[in-house]
């Protein structure tokens, strides 16, 4: 009997907490609602800016639009699940960020664009993407924009950051690694243990470790740790990185004016201080962050005192949005180490604009 009169009393609890809550919800468009009418259905007063000021005037009509490349840079954001334990050092998406040069090529109060980078590459089509988003918006507009590096552009960075009418790094950065790495295999060679086992169980036999995989297609199993790559395989992979490779060098060579027979011989894929990368013609000089955007602010042919300094703001979810998600049911976590395995054993096949050792980017 107490039993059923404790379930009926949160029943009625669980009612009037719902009930208030929705009196809440209304009180609150009603209110929205009344103002609106006061105000004469002026809504644009209402609607949030898509900017955020950074720094310079706020009262300045010159906008300058910062956009931030920090981190591995990908393709495309995921639509279903977040990818922010890929790397400690971040994520940047190509796309995404190709849509912003997108949107701002739209916006005629928008002067001049500062590309602020601090990435070791990644992709070379998340790379491209930014190239091709800032080609576009140079274009479009015939408003400038600088590329400044805080600390590293590396690889990719390096392939997105050339399109810029100048680019700039800060004291102590380091800029370069022209090259691409490809596939990194793994070969067996009569195991009799496995640490922690190929699917980490750990693996100890007798006899050795035999494995078998049924395949069509000549190559199909190329990676398969317990057979070497043939000499036909591994010349088609370096075949492969090695076009991606000339690409990579005549890009560089033809938005930078630099001699490719430089950018091989000498420079290779090493990466370098800030006088090196001048001396080569990555970069155009040391300037810190102030500094670049005032040149910035110069090649706009504004006043270096009279602009702000903004930046997309963050998307978040309205306040009606949020007390509504209250009563929806919250979906089933996603396995995170399920999705983290598929996307990094895909990630580790493709050509990637990287420097350092990109086995290591899925590894934390």
């Amino acid at each position: 009997m107490l039993k059923s009169f404790l379930h009926l009393l949160g029943q009625m609890l669980s009612f009037l907490m719902g009930f208030a809550l929705l009196i809440m919800v209304l009180g609150i468009l009603a209110f929205g609602i009344g103002f609106g009418i006061a105000s004469n259905f002026d809504t644009e007063t209402l609607e949030p800016s898509p900017y955020n000021f950074v720094l310079g005037d706020e009262s300045s009509s010159n906008f300058l639009l910062k956009i931030n490349v920090e981190g591995v840079i990908l393709g495309s954001s995921p639509q279903s699940y977040d990818l922010q334990w890929f790397s400690e050092e971040g994520i940047a998406y190509g796309y995404d960020i190709q849509d912003i040069f997108i949107e701002a090529s739209k916006d005629s109060t928008i002067k001049g664009i500062l590309l602020y980078l601090q990435t070791p590459g990644g992709t070379i089509f998340g790379s491209r993407a930014i190239f091709d988003g800032i080609k576009m918006y140079r274009e479009k507009t015939g408003n400038p924009v600088v590329a400044y590096v805080q600390g590293m552009s590396a690889s990719g960075g390096v392939m997105a950051m050339i399109g810029a009418n100048e680019i700039y790094a800060d004291h102590g950065s380091l800029v370069g690694s022209i090259g691409v790495i490809g596939d990194t295999l793994t070969y067996f060679n009569k195991p009799t243990a496995i640490d922690g086992g190929l699917l980490g169980g750990g693996i100890t036999t007798k006899d050795g470790i035999e494995q078998t995989i049924v395949f069509a297609g000549k190559g199909k199993d190329l990676g398969n740790p317990f057979r070497r790559p043939t000499k036909e395989e591994l010349k088609r992979l370096q075949d492969d990185i090695d076009h991606e490779y000339d690409l990579f060098v005549k890009h560089v060579a033809e938005n930078r004016e630099m001699d490719s027979k430089v950018i091989r011989e000498q420079m290779g894929a090493h990466i370098f201080d800030n006088e090196s990368a001048k001396k080569f013609g990555l970069i155009n000089g040391t300037l810190n962050y102030r500094e670049s955007v005032k040149r910035l602010a110069e090649l706009a042919q504004i006043q270096t005192d009279d602009y702000q300094l903004i930046q997309t703001a963050d998307k978040s979810h309205s306040l009606l949005s949020s007390l509504l998600g209250v009563l929806k049911p919250k979906p089933a976590p996603l396995k995170v180490s399920s999705l983290k395995s598929q996307f990094c054993n895909k990630f580790s096949h493709l050509p990637l604009a990287y420097y350092g050792n990109p086995t290591k980017i899925c590894s934390h």
